[in-house]
């Protein structure tokens, strides 16, 4: 598992803040965030989590929290839920966000040492993870973050498929630190029921196995005969999408037993 891009050490994190501020400055985005199509389906993903929790805990008034939210397009898609705040270490990504997204409530700062004074609703946290080398202190913040009942959606790379991603030549951030499905469930599996965890993007590379498994002329077929929806299941069972996305809920403090010995008047 990588630390960092360029080594095994982790950026200060002054060296990450300026990272992400020159990819601010310097990112071409005339093609916004929201019209990237791995960013769509991403977003796809989320919207159906979002939904899943409209559904087992109605409520109006639902407060949102985009944690590690560059300039603030998911954030963006989420206030058809409810009040939406963001929080990134980059401070040229808050300072585009609050001018494309006003309504936000926008923060700058260091995500593991983030403490609200009144936690969210819903956390959601997209490719955020695997680019906090401590992930304890992550989960930490997490905790902090999302009320007793509250949900937690999470999306990061899958390692599995890390060898074929590293083909596309995409650039590496200053940490990438990927966890493993069994690693993430065990953070997630003290303090949170996860509700679902699995892979997708299955089309994201044409290398190694995957020159079969996304071969087009294969695709085509597979679509026209209307069999893709199975295809996909299997495709998810052996965890090779290159996302991971995880819904979970956050379990509420266990009541303490009555001891009536505490209460009882000495005879």
């Amino acid at each position: 598992m990588k630390t960092s891009a360029g080594g095994n050490d982790s950026p200060s994190l002054s060296k990450q803040a300026e990272f992400y501020d020159r990819r601010w400055t310097e990112t071409d985005h005339r093609l916004g965030d929201d019209e990237q199509p791995i960013n769509l389906r991403r977003l796809q993903q989320i919207v159906h989590c979002m939904d899943i929790i409209e559904k087992r805990s109605p409520k109006t008034g639902r407060t949102i929290l985009d944690l590690g939210c560059g300039s603030g397009w998911l954030g963006s898609k989420l206030r058809r839920w409810g009040k939406v705040s963001g929080l990134d270490l980059s401070p040229m990504g808050v300072e585009r966000g609050r001018r494309l997204y006003p309504d936000i409530t926008f923060h700058i700062g260091n995500l593991v040492d983030f403490r609200p004074e009144v936690p969210y609703d819903v956390v959601v946290s997209s490719e955020v993870i695997e680019h906090v080398a401590d992930k304890h202190a992550y989960m930490k913040t997490l905790l902090a973050c999302v009320k007793p009942g509250g949900y937690c959606i999470l999306t990061c790379p899958n390692p599995k498929v890390r060898e074929a991603w590293e083909t596309n030549g995409f650039a590496l951030q200053p940490i990438e630190e990927w966890p493993s499905i069994p690693e993430l469930r065990a953070l997630f599996s003290k303090n949170f029921q996860i509700l679902r965890h699995r892979t997708f993007e299955f089309d994201f590379a044409y290398s190694g196995i995957f020159r079969v498994t996304s071969a087009p002329k294969l695709l085509k077929l597979i679509s026209i005969v209307g069999l893709m929806p199975a295809y996909d299941f299997v495709r998810r069972f052996f965890d090779i999408g290159f996302h991971q996305i995880l819904l979970a809920q956050r379990q509420s403090p266990s009541p303490v037993p009555f001891d009536s010995r505490q209460t009882s008047g000495s005879s």
